[in-house]
């Protein structure tokens, strides 16, 4: 039988504990959760259940990702673009990411990103470069989907 993954617990009149299961912490060995205390209905309760399971599958942080797209970069190219791919391939990817994403991007909050932001992005970086080389816009926004 599967483990639950996010339980509602009644506790008093329209009040409820929402508890999301986010798995063992891999230095103490203990389990994590998120709680959180409702107010209001149950409907209320189950709505905001559901939310925290499908921001739980798809990996986001519970907090709200409240990291600079900066700061996640930094971290994804140190624990899964280094290991992969050569020390030339990894230059590269941080040399567009410091021309072309982070002046632009950088400040902004992870959960504010909108595909409109990287779609900008694309536009202004697949004009000439002021060398007169045309840059490759298309290899930039494949670099940010990688993350």
């Amino acid at each position: 039988m599967a483990r639950k993954v996010g339980q509602i617990i009644a506790r008093g009149d329209r009040r409820w504990l929402i508890r999301v299961y986010l798995g063992r912490d891999h230095e103490t060995n203990k389990r994590n959760y998120h709680n959180r205390t409702i107010h209001g209905p149950m409907r209320e309760a189950q709505a905001y259940l559901t939310r925290k399971l499908r921001e739980r599958d798809l990996g986001r942080d519970f907090e709200g990702a409240k990291i600079t797209l900066n700061e996640y970069l930094d971290r994804w190219i140190q624990t899964a673009v280094k290991p992969r791919v050569r020390e030339k391939t990894c230059q590269d990817y941080e040399g567009m990411l410091r021309r072309y994403v982070r002046p632009n991007l950088g400040a902004r909050v992870l959960a504010a990103m909108r595909p409109l932001d990287l779609q900008t992005v694309y536009q202004t970086s697949s004009y000439d470069l002021p060398c007169g080389r045309p840059c490759n816009g298309a290899y930039c926004l494949k670099t940010l989907q990688m993350g």
